[in-house]
C-alpha cells in the first residue's frame, strides 16, 4: 500500500459526514503523524478509539470490531505502520456537529489482554478474521 494514502484524509458533508471528519496521518512522521506516538498509544487508538492526547476518534476507524484483534496482531499492525516512510501531511482537526461530539465520546471502551484464535481450528480463525475484518457490516442483511 502506498503510504500517502495513510497520511490522512478530510471528510465533510459532502461526503455525508457530521461535521468534518479527519483521519490520522498513520505513518512514523514525528510531526504530523504517529512517529512520536508509543507503542502502546498507537495499539490503544487501533483497539479502543483514543488518540495519543485522549481524544476519540470518529468510529469511520473500526476500532469496535478491531477491540477482539489479538495482541500478537495488533504488535503486527504497529510495526507494519512505523515500518512505512514517513509522509509529512498537516490536517486541521475533527469538527463534529453537535450533539455527535458529544454522543461519539461515550465509543471507546478499554480493552485487556486478547489472545488470538485457534490456528489449527480453521472455523475459529475464519470467524475472527471475519468479525476483524468486519465482514458481516456489509455482507448479511
Amino acid at each position: 500500500m502506498e503510504s500517502g494514502r495513510l497520511a490522512g484524509q478530510v471528510f465533510t458533508k459532502l461526503h455525508g459526514m457530521p461535521g468534518t471528519v479527519v483521519t490520522p496521518n498513520l505513518t512514523p512522521d514525528p510531526e504530523t503523524g504517529i512517529g512520536a506516538w508509543t507503542g502502546g498509544e498507537i495499539v490503544r487508538a487501533i483497539r479502543e478509539g483514543v488518540d495519543k492526547d485522549g481524544r476519540t476518534l470518529f468510529p469511520m476507524m473500526p476500532y469496535k470490531a478491531f477491540r477482539k484483534m489479538s495482541d500478537e496482531d495488533v504488535y503486527s499492525v504497529v510495526a507494519y505502520l512505523r515500518s512505512l516512510p514517513p509522509v509529512k501531511r498537516k490536517h486541521p482537526a475533527t469538527q463534529l456537529d453537535f450533539p455527535v461530539g458529544l454522543f461519539i465520546r461515550s465509543a471507546p471502551r478499554p480493552v485487556g489482554h486478547v489472545a488470538g484464535p485457534d490456528l489449527a481450528d480453521h472455523r475459529a480463525k475464519g470467524e475472527y478474521l471475519v468479525n476483524l475484518a468486519g465482514c458481516l457490516g456489509c455482507h448479511t442483511p
